[in-house]
């Protein structure tokens, strides 16, 4: 639990920015990365209960307690990540199966795990 702690996610994303930036000397880049590590703890915060610093209070939506709100909002987070990616490729490839295979490959996955936490509430990881 300390991983996702707000310290151990500030020291991660200026790591990683740092290693980026050094690497490449690209600072918006370097940014880019930092803002990506950070916002994976914002989507930590909305299914899960994670701490703030270690011995700290615990935060977060703990929509893995809700499966069918969770798959809605994590289904609204692939379509959005496709839709942004879709919109990188030439746009003779926008529309092709393997593009579109992709998207449904990733909701389905994403209906398997909601479906799973709330068939086995063991297993939740919050």
């Amino acid at each position: 639990m300390w991983s996702h702690s707000i310290p151990a996610v500030a020291v991660l994303s200026l790591s990683l920015a740092l290693i980026y930036f050094v690497r490449s000397r690209d600072a918006s880049s370097a940014a880019l990365v930092a803002m990506i590590v950070v916002s994976h703890e914002l989507g930590d915060f909305a299914t899960g209960l994670k701490p703030t610093w270690p011995g700290g209070p615990h935060i977060g939506l703990q929509l893995y307690h809700f499966p069918a709100i969770d798959f809605v909002v994590e289904g609204l987070v692939i379509v959005i990540g496709w839709l942004i990616y879709r919109r990188s490729l030439p746009a003779e490839r926008r529309t092709t199966s393997p593009v579109n295979v992709l998207l449904v490959s990733l909701l389905l996955l994403q209906l398997a795990a909601s479906i799973t936490f709330s068939l086995y509430p063991g297993i939740k990881k919050c």
